[in-house]
């Protein structure tokens, strides 16, 4: 427990010194979303998670949970299969694919995302015709544990542009830590888009903000031992572009019957939600208030679990019970 605590400390300290640093490059106005590179890997995936404010980095136990965290994927209980579709505003299109193999710490994630019919003018203002964009995201994955109770997962990110006739390609990386305190209590550091940059027909290249992240989350009671719990998640993050840091915070209420009730705010933008498993399918719904104040965002996922126990429990087994002793014989 001592060397875990200690170890904490350190990527604490080297957490607060990214921040540090970052908050010395802001000396220009924040800037929106929309005025950065890549907009679409920082909207956030899975209706479960979005669900709880996207205060998720040490909760990533499902199979969004590599795009959040991928050092959650060896705590993962079942190999998972998840389908993600999004209603959003503006005609925008925001789709997410994923399988998780904990045995194998390993994870292959996509997100397909873009608009249609955008109009387009020319220098002097006259309608060119619409014309579409179009962005794919590879994710690969891998996860191994440093200890029983500390992982290290890494993401590799393959990125694919489009918009007209331009076309970029860029890589990039994402590098997460995971800390089981207690049975109830865990802790998470995650660096999003180290180095992530986008190519533009050799002509120029896009950097994407780096956002560096940090979060914990608490059950109640213990999942293994009840039919019911309280999950509550916080995370601070921090973009190298702007100067405020953001707070999430989310809640999941696990009922009986495999129903959950979850709620949130994402940077005072409330969320709410709910999941339903059934034996190996699972299906998950988030609402969302849209940033842009158009239309808010919903977000459905279809689930598939297999392998795996998921009623697996941390706590101590209970005692066997005593065998009976055989009867003397008679002399």
């Amino acid at each position: 427990m001592k060397n875990k605590l200690l170890l904490l400390l350190c990527l604490i300290l080297a957490f607060t010194a990214q921040i540090a640093y970052s908050w010395e490059l802001n000396t220009e106005p924040e800037i929106g979303e929309a005025g950065e590179a890549a907009p679409y890997l920082k909207t956030g995936v899975g209706p479960r998670a979005l669900a709880m404010g996207s205060a998720f980095i040490a909760v990533a136990d499902d199979n969004s949970g590599a795009y959040w965290n991928p050092a959650g994927i060896p705590f993962i209980k079942q190999n998972q299969v998840g389908l993600v579709y999004s209603k959003m505003s503006l005609d925008r299109n925001y789709n997410y694919a994923s399988v998780i193999l904990p045995d194998w710490k390993l994870g292959v994630s996509a997100i397909m995302s873009g608009v249609k019919d955008i109009d387009g003018y020319d220098i002097y203002d006259y309608p060119t015709g619409s014309f579409k964009e179009s962005n794919t995201v590879l994710l690969l994955s891998y996860a191994p544990k440093l200890a029983e109770d500390i992982s290290l997962g890494v993401n590799l990110k393959i990125l694919q542009s489009k918009i007209q006739d331009a076309s970029g390609t860029g890589f990039g990386f994402d590098l997460g830590t995971m800390f089981l305190l207690t049975e109830k209590l865990k802790a998470a550091m995650v660096l999003q888009d180290i180095y992530t940059n986008i190519g533009w027909d050799g002509d120029y290249s896009e950097r994407v903000p780096m956002v560096a992240k940090i979060g914990t989350s608490y059950d109640l009671f213990d999942p293994g031992a009840r039919s019911y719990n309280v999950k509550l998640s916080v995370d601070a993050e921090k973009y190298t572009t702007r100067k405020r840091i953001r707070y999430n915070f989310g809640t999941e209420f696990s009922l009986p019957y495999n129903l959950s009730l979850r709620t949130g705010m994402a940077d005072n933008f409330l969320t709410a939600g709910f999941g339903l498993k059934m034996g190996f399918l699972g299906l998950d719904y988030c609402y969302k208030v849209d940033k842009l104040k158009m239309e808010n965002t919903n977000q459905i996922a279809l689930n598939l679990y297999w392998g795996g126990n998921e009623t697996e429990s941390h706590s101590s087994p209970a005692p066997a019970p005593a065998t009976p002793a055989a009867p003397a014989k008679k002399k």
